[in-house]
């Protein structure tokens, strides 16, 4: 190759010239070295960093570990010694990749929570979970893998954060916000502070109905729940019950026209905003308190109303709302021994109890006797076993136990046993009283 150039006179002049050019093994390391420079600028980024909470009121996790990579989580429910089962655990995870799944891991704790007992590991691996993305909406996930003490469930992609729980939370914001919803749209109900408790929350309540002390011959009615904080599912039943009651069905407005309803749909509200379990307390649980010396304020406050309606005549229905074991699979009644009761008390229980499996879904048709608790003394001191003792013969009391370990274990299912509970009480309400 030559270069052509004119000097200095203007003559034409031209050398040759020889072009270096790379070897081919060169040329091939330098496109390569291209494409790997682009692949590193194209490659994705690195996961981002899980973040488990449950600093947050009802919150329960203690963290075992976090894997973002594959976006799995594993923790216990958090043991606080002297607040109850360490069953519930309620968490909120931020910080995920939206198209992958989330697998969550729960092992049972192994801490004991009342001297040195521990907890059986099912209590806090139910067959299905809670999780919400959207603020509230909880949604079940498909069964998970349960072995001893251990559970592992898939909550679905398609969100950057999640709340799961063992099952759908109802907290204290719940509750005020059910019940003033249906004060402002009803002025036949009155919304009233039942008690402040040792923690000082407010222990919200309801009345439908006329003041009974206005109408002293109207019958009144008092269903409460939650007086073990785990057992969210009860207070969810009692919300279904509160809205049946404020809605027009017919069998509603029969029973609100007839009687005076009272509803509190969270005993332990204590324990319910601080994540515990409550059931098992040291040195006991709400359900253990009914004595004539109570320690919690809330259930001196529903006694002495319990009693005053009592001393008029006019309550007629006492229902303590509860979940039961992992193993029950179906709702069902916790009532007295019916062959120790006059013939007339059995005809009362019997016709309740009729009535009762016409109205909930899958009720059993026999009641449950608290066979555990060992003694009488201790007998005496749970609430439905009180308000028989100390509230007259006429009134029935009894223990509804909705099963939480099912596909209807959701607050849409809780809330359609707790209107069927409405069903079943205007039927008890309107059917008549066993001759005497």
């Amino acid at each position: 190759m030559e270069i052509g150039f004119r000097d200095d006179n203007g003559a034409a002049k031209s050398f040759p010239v020889t072009l270096l050019l790379p070897e081919p093994t060169t040329m091939r390391s330098i496109a390569f070295l291209s494409l790997f420079l682009c692949g590193i600028t194209a490659a994705p980024s690195a996961p981002a960093d899980i973040l488990v909470r449950s600093d947050f009121p009802g919150g329960s996790a203690k963290v075992i570990s976090v894997d973002s990579a594959t976006q799995t989580i594993e923790i216990e429910p958090k043991t606080l010694p002297g607040r109850g089962f360490p069953c519930w655990w309620y968490m909120r995870i931020s910080g995920l990749n939206h198209e992958q799944p989330l697998t969550v891991k729960v092992r049972s704790s192994k801490q004991p929570f009342q001297g040195q007992h521990i907890l059986g590991g099912q209590w806090a691996i139910p067959d299905q979970i809670a999780y919400s993305s959207n603020q509230g909406q909880w949604q079940q996930t498909s069964p998970g893998k349960i072995t001893a003490g251990h559970g592992t469930w898939m909550i679905p992609a398609g969100a950057d954060a999640v709340e799961a729980a063992w099952g759908p939370p109802f907290l204290q914001q719940h509750a005020d916000m059910i019940i003033r919803d249906i004060v402002q749209s009803d002025d036949n109900c009155s919304g009233f502070e039942l008690a402040r408790t040792r923690g000082g929350h407010a222990v919200p309540a309801i009345r439908f109905g006329p003041d009974p002390l206005q109408q002293p011959e109207r019958p009144c009615l008092w269903i409460q729940a939650r007086q073990h904080a785990w057992e969210a599912g009860s207070s969810w039943v009692a919300a279904g019950l509160m809205r049946w009651l404020a809605n027009d069905s017919p069998a509603a407005v029969r029973l609100r026209e007839r009687t005076t309803v009272f509803v509190v749909p969270i005993m332990d509200i204590d324990s319910v905003q601080d994540g515990c379990g409550g059931k098992g307390s040291i040195p006991r649980d709400h359900n253990r308190d009914w004595s004539a010396m109570p320690i919690y304020p809330e259930v001196a406050a529903a006694q002495k109303r319990l009693i005053d309606l009592a001393d008029r005549e006019q309550l007629k229905v006492f229902i303590d709302l509860h979940n039961p074991a992992p193993g029950d699979r179906r709702p069902f009644f916790f009532g007295p021994g019916i062959e120790q009761l006059k013939p007339q008390e059995q005809q009362r229980y019997n016709r309740w109890l009729i009535g009762a499996v016409a109205a909930i879904d899958q009720l059993d048709p026999k009641y449950h006797f608290t066979s555990y608790i060992s003694t009488t003394e201790e007998q005496n001191r749970v609430s439905s076993t009180w308000v028989r003792n100390h509230c007259g013969n006429d009134v029935l009391s009894a223990t509804l136990e909705t099963a939480w370990n099912r596909p209807q274990g959701t607050a849409e299912g809780y809330q359609q046993v707790g209107e069927q509970l409405g069903e079943a009480l205007d039927r008890f309400i309107a059917s008549p009283p066993p001759v005497r």
